[in-house]
């Protein structure tokens, strides 16, 4: 404690002398020597080797919570108004999701045209291309074909009877 006393009467010495010899302000002064002196005190207080950090959040998180929402709405943005490599690689994730339930590989170089068909040209050739950085306007409309894809065929089977 009186190496803090000590280092807060050498800064009123230095904001004095600042006044004597510069021509500042009696106000001015004070607030030269009040600001230091903050700085010192919190410089003092704060423990040697320690970082401050964030508090951690202590509720539960659940899947689709506002958190997932709007951790998700951050990572859309890049640089520049284009989307994110992360937002992309969600786009293809997703894509991949969708086009399976209609038993179609993006993947697969054999099940490319019916791909192409299905997502058409544009959204086909921005997952197929390295490092794609599209405007968020483009992100949206392939995000909009993708939600109005059409529902995937179902199955029809007959049912039988088996006689035992």
């Amino acid at each position: 404690m009186t190496r803090l006393l000590t280092w807060i009467v050498l800064e009123g010495a230095l904001a004095w002398f600042l006044r004597h010899s510069t021509g500042l302000d009696t106000t001015h002064a004070l607030m030269v020597w009040a600001t230091l002196a903050a700085t010192t005190t919190i410089t003092h207080h704060t423990p040697r080797g320690t970082t401050a950090r964030w508090p951690r959040d202590t509720h539960d998180k659940r899947p689709g919570a506002r958190d997932d929402v709007s951790a998700l709405s951050w990572t859309l943005f890049g640089k520049d108004d284009t989307a994110s490599a992360s937002a992309i690689r969600t786009l293809r994730t997703i894509t991949t999701t969708r086009l399976h339930t209609h038993g179609i590989d993006l993947d697969d170089p054999t099940h490319a045209p019916q791909a192409r068909a299905l997502l058409g040209p544009d959204l086909h050739d921005l997952l197929h291309t390295p490092h794609a950085r599209p405007p968020i306007t483009t992100l949206e409309h392939h995000t909009t074909t993708l939600e109005n894809l059409p529902p995937p065929p179902t199955p029809t089977h007959r049912r039988t009877r088996t006689h035992r």
